[in-house]
């Protein structure tokens, strides 16, 4: 599957309003973690990517 027919595949769902089950996996160590802040506290990583963290991100967050 490419990114493409991923994308469609998640289109059509939403619009056949069809849920897309959470899948929680731990102790992977062979591919990609998406967690939220409060979800990694704890955990350590070798390499650690961080999406949307600029100030007017948190401070609105803060208020």
């Amino acid at each position: 599957m490419n990114l493409a027919s991923l994308v469609q595949l998640l289109q059509l769902m939403e619009h056949e309003n069809i849920p897309l089950p959470l899948v929680k996996t731990t102790g992977n160590d062979k591919g990609v973690n998406l967690l939220t802040a409060h979800g990694s506290k704890g955990l350590e990583f070798e390499y650690v990517f961080l999406a949307g963290c600029n100030a007017s991100f948190w401070e609105k967050k803060k208020k």
